[in-house]
């Protein structure tokens, strides 16, 4: 018998009505509206923007009916710190922002002995170029590892495409106009407003399109610099040492996690490509997510442990240990399969359709099979192994103790290593709901809400699974604001 909450899992067996969890989640998103509202950064000793952070943010934000002023002030904030080129020399560049502040890296690269190199050292030309830094701070920017990551500005890419094709639509619904016409007109707004509201209207829409304006090549630059991470062209993309969210694991390579953050890029990019009339350019980019799902499916799928599998590399001079050897399954593997729920649209008929809008994609059956059963067995496979076996049945961020971390040296069940995160884990009731097992998203759910609303463990950054103890920035906005997206996307389909 799973140990999760009775009162949560009645509604499971139909003892409780949609209305009565309605209810409690409810009371769980209002109780923390004001955490999430309250600033980008994660909160707690957090003080800077952490770009992959502010993402899940914003995302929550607009999903909760924050102001279009407030969340494209947050987006072109966050833009505004794209690194970009300057004093090139020789082919040699020194990394910036947009905003004009230095560019600081390699804090969290072994390669680098573990220490900051200032911006004043000369890189490759384009080594940084349409990046977005780890961290946005007051003075300076830093990309934590030898060169920005890969989820930091994919993550950004898809929020950013998700929120402006959503406000683009919550306008043209309240003009009662077509997106596509009025965007390639946008002087049609002027002078037909004599109303305070549709005045208002106007005024909003024309902000919003003079935003787009200005962050549609900033969205391709990122594109741009994501794809040359693809350095042996294979669709997949590579990444140094501690670079991405689990930034004391010492992974490098070919990270499941990171393809799954690329995907959500491409794909909500694509929505807004397509919205807006750039035909050619949405084209490309739906082309590059299905040369993506194609080599994860080939190359990351692990039919021996039955999940989708982290390729890893070793670095120069780097002691092999039983954690690189055989690889490392980590609960951030659902990311990928919230992903592909985005791109495989389930029918009437049980058929599985790639989510393009102009059909131009299919998958061949035999693919979706394979690629259903895929899903299914890496959820089996994550419950089986990566759920705790205490009292609990907790999710942990890694099957394994780690035996090697950097650089902070972390003792077991500390931070990364075996940890139980509440972010992490949103993002596993997504993909756990979306590919309808309910039951298991709702035994996850439980750990962190009941009738009287958020539970303590909602809002710390990780939790020791022994202890039971909350540790890291508290109140955490970021897991926050995932299991909030997660409870307002497990009540939406319920609804269906």
């Amino acid at each position: 018998m799973k140990r999760y909450d009775r009162s949560l899992a009645n509604i499971s067996a139909g003892q409780r009505s949609l209305q009565e969890f309605q209810e409690i989640a409810a009371k769980f998103l209002q109780v923390t509206s004001h955490y999430a509202f309250n600033g980008l950064n994660p909160g707690g000793t957090y003080k800077g923007i952490w770009t992959r952070d502010a993402s899940f943010i914003i995302e929550d934000w607009f999903c909760s009916g924050k102001d279009m002023r407030c969340l494209l002030d947050a987006i072109l904030h966050v833009w505004s710190h794209q690194i970009i080129t300057a004093n090139s020399v020789d082919n040699c560049t020194i990394p910036v922002t947009k905003a004009g502040s230095k560019v600081i890296y390699g804090r969290g690269s072994p390669n680098l002995r573990y220490c900051r190199t200032d911006s004043t050292v000369l890189l490759p030309k384009h080594s940084f170029e349409g990046a977005l830094p780890t961290t946005i701070f007051q003075d300076f920017a830093e990309v934590y590892g030898e060169k920005p990551d890969i989820d930091s500005t994919a993550l950004m890419i898809s929020t950013t495409s998700s929120v402006l094709t959503g406000l683009i639509e919550k306008c043209m619904v309240k003009k009662g106009t077509d997106s596509k016409t009025h965007y390639t007109q946008p002087h049609d707004h002027h002078g037909d407003g004599d109303g305070s509201s549709h005045s208002s209207i106007l005024v909003s829409y024309d902000c919003l399109l003079r935003a787009i304006d200005s962050l549609i090549p900033c969205l391709l630059q990122a594109v741009k610099y994501l794809e040359r991470q693809d350095v042996d062209g294979d669709g997949l993309l590579e990444q140094g040492h501690n670079e991405d969210w689990m930034d004391t694991a010492l992974r490098s390579g070919k990270i499941v996690y990171s393809q799954a953050s690329w995907l959500l890029a491409l794909g909500n990019l694509y929505s807004l490509l397509s919205i807006l009339g750039y035909s050619e350019q949405a084209k490309e980019v739906i082309g590059l997510a299905k040369k993506t799902i194609h080599a994860v499916e080939k190359k990351l799928w692990s039919e021996q442990v039955g999940c989708y599998f982290d390729l890893l590399y070793l670095s120069p001079n780097w002691k092999e240990d039983s954690t690189t050897r055989n690889g490392l399954l980590t609960q951030d593997v659902c990311l990928y399969l919230v992903a592909l729920s985005e791109y495989l649209h389930i029918d009437d008929d049980n058929s599985k359709q790639f989510l393009a809008q102009s059909r131009e994609y299919t998958f061949e059956s035999i693919e979706l099979k394979q690629i259903h059963e895929h899903v299914h067995r890496s959820l089996d496979a994550i419950q089986s192994r990566i759920w705790s076996k205490n009292e609990f049945e907790w999710p942990l961020v890694t099957e394994n103790v780690l035996e090697k971390t950097g650089p902070r040296l972390l003792d077991k069940n500390e931070y990364h290593n075996h940890a139980f995160w509440p972010w992490i884990t949103g993002i596993e009731m997504l993909a756990r709901s979306r590919f309808g097992r309910l039951d298991e998203c709702l035994s996850l759910l439980s750990i962190v809400i009941s009738e009287e609303g958020p539970k303590d463990y909602s809002f710390y950054e990780w939790i020791d699974p022994n202890t039971m103890i909350g540790k890291g920035a508290v109140p955490f906005r970021t897991g926050i604001s995932s299991l909030r997206l997660a409870i307002s996307d497990y009540i939406a389909l319920l609804k269906h």
